[in-house]
């Protein structure tokens, strides 16, 4: 083999190593797509898709800084090799990190990269997977000490061969002519877009990932003060109804567009519809835009809770963490709170009471009472989450919180379900009495990645058909019931997906529905189009409170559809 040949193969090995963590996250992290030939375009979009910027999941691309490091190579003299090889296994390095960071931000949670956002969330992800660490850590250590030592190996070759090459210049010009494509690609290809680069610059990419940090950082320094919440104190209510918020985790609009299930869990909403309306329910639906695509629950929830605009994990942390500053806030529970309302909350992942700030949990959760796992008395069969932790099934969550306040009316219970949590392991139906869970062994999804989207709406399945239940086997003649998606699922929804989750309005008084239906939330379970984003919630829901409910029913109440902004 010539050196000429040996040289490009090196030099695109190199390259292609380094976006094998794209290729890989990529392959795990979305559902099979039909194929298309990658001919099967007009000869423009042929040519962009080989030159410039293409959307697959592959590792046939190239890092620009490594095309300039090795033109550096064809055209200096042997003795400063050492340190072009020095600066070779370190941007590799860092190309590869950097590469697997972005890749699993963008391709599983569906997110723009940034940096500040995205170490609080992993901060995050450390709590939850504490006792994995260790194996993670040694997983990271093989990976990198791998790739440096096939790097290496490349590296050598490519310097070897390079010095045996005589005529350069077709290399050098042909580099070249690859270097000003990737300049085009760098002033062409907007950030939210820029990991789809044939040739990616790592130093482009990181500079405008800081920039992003920055303008969050700076916008944070003076968070608002002055909130429209006066509007608020003005809502006197005449009777009080209990009020049961659902948050339906990884509930999002896919479960109403996948091909393969999506008539049949229609159908399914069509015919507990009907089931409902026999006794005496109304309901109406819409589609709401959560703040965050898959993962960060906690940013959905507070943006139905207060009425806020953040869609920033960073900014989450850094208002939810001034204790001060939140207690100036309105939220639900602190409106219910102050009408005489006892308000509950449940969590029932099994967290050891030290892993948590219980303040600042308190602070984005300002319910009176948090109901953690312990508090639920469970003593059957647990269902396993995130691998090496555990909860309770979902259905003897809702019905225990439920009968600890059903003596203490009115009140307001917020229940966060855990149940159709990635990576979807579920009961796989209701028992035929809630309390059975504690001395009966009951079937669950088997959590395998190739049975992702059946088990996905197996858990999705469940946690419609145990609320139903529920709402047929309880007197809730003056109760208002909300399901909320928080996400679309994670894994398996398709990259083009929108932020759309179903919000579902459920209560046997019909003017509390008639007040949703003037804001386009359609008649029935299955939700016609996306009228709203989440943080409008707020504003909607007191409205139609105070028009159900209210004293005076005359009151002239704001409808803030983009929040309130905070920042």
């Amino acid at each position: 083999m010539s050196a000429l040949t040996i040289f490009i193969l090196s030099f695109l090995g190199i390259n292609f190593i380094v976006f094998i963590p794209y290729w890989l996250i990529g392959l795990f992290s979305k559902i099979d797509q039909p194929k298309t030939s990658f001919f099967k375009d007009s000869p423009y979009f042929i040519l962009k898709k080989i030159l410039y910027q293409r959307y697959t999941d592959d590792c046939f691309r190239l890092i620009l800084e490594l095309q300039i490091l090795t033109l550096v190579l064809l055209m200096i003299n042997i003795e400063y090799v050492l340190y072009i090889k020095i600066i070779f296994m370190i941007l590799i390095l860092l190309s590869f990190v950097y590469i697997a960071y972005i890749s699993t931000i963008i391709k599983v949670f569906k997110k723009e990269p940034m940096l500040i956002n995205d170490v609080d969330f992993a901060k995050t992800g450390l709590m939850v997977y504490k006792k994995k660490i260790p194996l993670a850590i040694i997983a990271l250590v093989f990976c990198i000490a791998l790739v440096l030592y096939i790097s290496n190996h490349l590296v050598d070759v490519l310097i070897n061969s390079s010095a045996e090459i005589n005529q350069k210049w077709p290399l050098i010009t042909l580099l070249f002519l690859s270097i000003l494509i990737s300049f085009y690609a760098v002033k062409k290809v907007s950030y939210n877009m820029y990991h789809s680069c044939v040739s990616f610059s790592l130093i482009n990419h990181v500079k405008l990932n800081l920039k992003k940090c920055s303008t969050l950082k700076k916008s944070l320094k003076t968070l608002k003060n002055d909130f429209p919440y006066d509007y608020v104190k003005t809502i006197k209510l005449k009777k009080k109804p209990n009020i049961i918020f659902m948050f339906l985790e990884s509930y999002g609009s896919f479960a109403f567009s996948e091909p393969e299930h999506n008539r049949e869990f229609r159908q399914k909403l069509d015919d507990i519809y009907k089931s409902l309306q026999t006794n005496d329910y109304h309901v109406a639906s819409t589609l709401s835009e959560s703040p965050v695509s898959s993962g960060g629950s906690w940013l959905s929830h507070s943006s139905i809770l207060f009425g806020t605009k953040v869609r920033d994990i960073a900014a989450h942390e850094v208002i939810f963490s001034h204790t001060d500053y939140v207690s100036n806030l309105e939220s639900l529970p602190k409106y219910f709170e102050t009408h005489g309302y006892n308000t509950a909350m449940t969590t029932t992942l099994s967290y050891d009471q030290n892993e948590v700030d219980w303040q600042k949990v308190t602070n984005a959760y300002p319910f009176e009472k948090l109901m953690l796992y312990n508090d639920f008395n469970y003593k059957g069969k647990t269902v396993p989450i995130f691998g090496d932790r555990f909860t309770i099934p979902d259905e003897y969550t809702l019905n225990f919180a439920y009968q600890s306040l059903v003596d203490k009316s009115p009140f307001l219970l917020s229940v966060s379900t855990i149940n159709s949590h990635y990576n979807y392991i579920s009961p796989i139906a209701p028992l035929n009495h809630w309390g059975d869970y504690n001395s009966t062994d009951f079937s669950l999804t088997d959590g395998l990645k190739k049975n992702n989207i059946k088990n996905y709406f197996t858990a999705i399945n469940y946690q419609i058909d145990y609320i139903h239940n529920f709402l047929l086997n309880n007197k809730l003649d003056d109760t208002i019931t909300v399901l909320i998606g928080d996400h679309q699922p994670p894994f398996i929804t398709p990259s083009a997906i929108d932020k759309a989750t179903p919000i579902h309005i459920i209560t046997k008084n019909n003017d509390f529905v008639k007040a949703f239906k003037r804001f386009n939330f359609s008649e029935g379970l299955v939700p016609s189009q996306q009228t709203q984003k989440h943080e409008s919630f707020f504003s909607k829901f007191l409205y139609a409170l105070n028009d159900a409910y209210g004293v005076d029913k005359n009151l002239e109440l704001p409808i803030f559809e983009d929040g309130i902004h905070l920042y």
